[in-house]
């Protein structure tokens, strides 16, 4: 969704929502239940382990006020389904206190003690119309709800949704961004409401970068990335996540990663698809954000660096507990660099699992509705079509 549509669809949706509960009221809510198809999310792996044990800690600490921890994984037992890996705690004034667990308790850790990066509850969602948009019969064209009912409990990580066109992945990043607000439900991202915080908080919580996002200031790159640097989380003080380089801090590793320094002095308004794409990703990592959503960021780039953004990307996730969501349709660049893929089905409803678990021909061929050898032919389709798009809308800006 450009900025320009998302704008509009800002200023009617108070307006839309309103007309859809009060139609649900009219239905009653136990029709709705019974006759409405509910997408689902099937879990097809449990996240990083080393995460959910950090994760456990801290939320003991926080709930039990514990002073020590210390596992005992016994790691033969820990081998088989019957083992428990066993957590005791010593708080002050208290027995010890022991907590255990089965080893599919630990593994799924993180869906059951609330450290869920992303929570969906009873989420009802359409875009309101477009005013204008009529049928054939000259009435207006309402469209259908995406989702109603949809509830999700979705980990942090370095996550590629993936999935044909018009499946929700966009729609499924604004929500979760706090960029489009429900229907009727809520979004929880990191134990809060987006849309319950200002534009600066819920920047600070999620950046977003659109799929064709255009610029009318003749601002020169290194002036823009030094803002960005300077007034986003990070104040322009943040170490480069790499040893190698010998950069001295994270804008100078940056510019480097993402191929830059031949356009310091450019105007972002003279820059080509690719090299502005370049430059948000840039923007993305130096506002420090708690978390990233990136709808088909790089479409317009060079495989060589896609492949060397992604592999950054990747690292900078696991070396600073940041999460980034992004789209894709490079299904080869999913399954190398992906931590985490999300799968969605024209349905909406879900796989979660690492690559290897989700991206088997079977279920590529149920979302996409083609057999999977030609998914190659399809995504370079897909490509050149947002080109196509994007070379559009800038011949339209010209005029």
């Amino acid at each position: 969704m450009s900025a320009e549509k998302y704008k509009q669809v800002r200023r009617i949706f108070p307006k839309r929502r309103q007309e859809v509960a009060d139609s649900e009221r009219r239905r009653g809510r136990r029709e709705q239940e019974e006759l409405a198809p509910r997408a689902s999310v099937r879990v097809r792996s449990s996240p990083n382990k080393n995460r959910v044990l950090r994760g456990f800690c801290i939320f003991a600490k926080d709930v039990f006020d514990i002073k020590t921890i210390r596992t005992d994984l016994r790691s033969e037992r820990a081998k088989t389904q019957a083992g428990a890996p066993r957590f005791y705690e010593k708080a002050a004034g208290r027995p010890p206190v022991k907590f255990a667990f089965s080893i599919y308790f630990f593994e799924n850790l993180h869906y059951t003690c609330g450290m869920n990066f992303l929570e969906l509850k009873d989420v009802t969602f359409a875009y309101p119309p477009v005013e204008g948009d009529l049928d054939e019969n000259g009435k207006q064209i309402v469209p259908p709800l995406l989702w109603e009912g949809f509830s999700a409990d979705l980990p942090g990580g370095f996550v590629h949704l993936v999935g044909p066109n018009g499946c929700g992945k966009s729609t499924l990043l604004l929500l979760a961004s706090g960029r489009l607000a429900p229907v009727d439900g809520s979004v929880s991202l990191l134990g809060k409401n987006p849309q319950t915080l200002s534009d600066e908080e819920r920047n600070l919580l999620a950046s977003f970068i659109y799929q064709n996002m255009e610029f009318e200031t003749d601002e020169k790159v290194e002036n823009l990335l030094q803002q960005v640097y300077a007034n986003g989380a990070l104040k322009a003080s943040a170490a480069p996540i790499r040893s190698e380089g010998g950069h001295k801090d994270l804008l100078s590793e940056v510019v480097e990663i993402f191929e830059l320094g031949g356009v310091l002095n450019h105007p972002l308004t003279g820059l080509s698809k690719g090299e502005i794409q370049r430059v948000l990703l840039a923007f993305s990592i130096l506002y420090g954000s708690k978390s990233i959503f990136m709808d088909e960021p790089m479409f317009a780039m060079e495989l060589p660096q896609k492949e060397k953004s992604l592999a950054y990307l990747k690292d900078f996730v696991a070396k600073t507990d940041t999460t980034i969501y992004l789209s894709m349709h490079d299904l080869d660049l999913t399954r190398k660099y992906a931590e985490m893929v999300l799968l969605i089905y024209p349905n909406h409803d879900m796989d979660l699992g690492t690559p290897e678990e989700v991206l088997t021909n079977e279920d590529l061929e149920k979302a996409y509705g083609v057999p999977a050898s030609m998914l190659r032919d399809g995504e370079e389709y897909t490509r050149n079509h947002l080109k196509e798009v994007s070379d559009l809308l800038g011949a339209k800006e010209t005029r």
